[in-house]
């Protein structure tokens, strides 16, 4: 039943201290040498992103424009679609876009909560195949839900205001194991749940990759699995990895890489919990007792208005959307804050008897989740 637990670790929004973010994206280094790597400014890579995407669309009405009854391209429309391919090749020349994110995804085959790719070698590749500069087509695995972003959107024009406690925490508990997963690559490419290590040994020896581009679109469901976790909420992974990389070292955080990942779940968890959408917020003052440890910290997840919100959830996404990453969570205080004030709390039998059953009952997250989620409009793909 709902009960007091937890309610000892204080957290608390300080008013007076307010001001704009001062969050700054980790240095990045080769993982191999730990020489500074050369990073490509962001905007220059999302105008890559947009030649390409209008070169594609270029040349799907190229081949899709024949004349009805004519079988294939007409050879003004084949050069047309030659041209645009063309594009779409060299505009990414110098973001080396699609090994980087096979070498990435990978990397994580097998972590259940990344979308796992397959990838192979074109030996006679058309410009139609959709073929980037290597040479390579990329194939990700199917997620037929949509992504978190669109489930937001869903939400708020549906009117709905919170979201059962239940939905929140397994959310989160996703948003974890993709944090977990990159920290801890999995040995092997068999399907996996992702764990933090218990030998210490192996426990601290963590990767230092960073996502560096988790937001509500780059986050997919995928269907309802009967393993407990994912049995009323759809599993939820995280996909595209263009901007990945390793972080530098840092004397103040042992893994500036693990911290970057966990201040973005903090700030998606905030979208989530709330309903809106923007990712960069102001950041704002709080005090907080998880446990023993007490911090005052400037965060980006703070959360007005939501009187029903569990109070570890508060904390925990406060906690991890610290403005410093020194303030932030590690991953085994993250894991054991979970488990200890959270992990009891996503049974049906937790809130028996109290106000909130009907609202956290298993048949209202269904209803959610088969309204926003399940059963979503979809825009079709349309044939010519």
């Amino acid at each position: 039943m709902a009960g007091n637990d937890g309610i000892d670790d204080i957290v608390t929004g300080m008013k007076d201290l307010t001001g704009p973010s001062t969050y700054k994206s980790p240095p990045i280094a080769d993982a191999d040498t730990d020489e500074p790597a050369l990073e490509v400014a962001e905007d220059e890579y999302y105008d890559a992103k947009v030649r390409v995407e209008n070169a594609r669309r270029r040349l799907a009405e190229a081949v899709y424009s024949r004349p009805p009854g004519r079988p294939g391209l007409s050879t003004a429309n084949r050069g047309r679609a030659m041209t645009e391919a063309r594009k779409i090749r060299d505009s990414f020349d110098k973001f080396d876009d699609s090994p980087r994110l096979f070498k990435y995804e990978g990397a994580l085959a097998g972590a259940v909560h990344i979308c796992q790719p397959m990838n192979w070698k074109l030996d006679n590749a058309s410009p139609t195949d959709m073929i980037d500069e290597r040479g390579y087509t990329t194939m990700l695995e199917w997620l037929p839900n949509g992504t978190l972003g669109e489930f937001l959107q869903r939400r708020a024009r549906s009117g709905v205001g919170e979201l059962p406690n239940r939905m929140l925490i397994r959310l989160f508990k996703c948003l974890l194991r993709m944090c977990v997963a990159m920290a801890y690559p999995p040995t092997s490419e068999q399907k996996q749940i992702e764990t933090i290590p218990e030998n210490k040994s192996f426990r601290d020896y963590q990767s230092r990759l960073m996502h560096r581009g988790m937001n509500p679109w780059n986050m997919m469901f995928g269907d309802i699995v009967r393993d407990g976790d994912h049995s009323l909420t759809p599993i939820l992974k995280l996909i595209d990895f263009e901007f990945s990389a390793y972080s530098a070292t840092s004397t103040e955080v042992a893994n500036l890489g693990a911290a970057d990942n966990i201040f973005h779940i903090g700030k998606i968890m905030r979208c989530i919990i709330t309903g809106d959408l923007s990712i960069r917020r102001p950041s704002e003052g709080a005090a907080l007792k998880p446990f023993d440890k007490t911090l005052r910290i400037m965060t980006q997840g703070w959360v007005e208005d939501c009187p029903n919100l569990d109070h570890s959830l508060r904390l925990i996404t406060c906690w991890c959307a610290a403005e410093r990453p020194q303030d932030r969570p590690t991953l085994v205080e993250l894991r054991d804050y979970f488990n200890a004030r959270l992990g009891g709390k996503s049974g049906a039998d937790y809130y028996k008897d109290s106000p909130r059953e009907r609202v956290e009952s298993d048949e209202n997250i269904k209803r959610l989740v088969q309204m926003f989620i399940l059963d979503a409009d979809t825009d079709p793909v349309q044939d010519s």
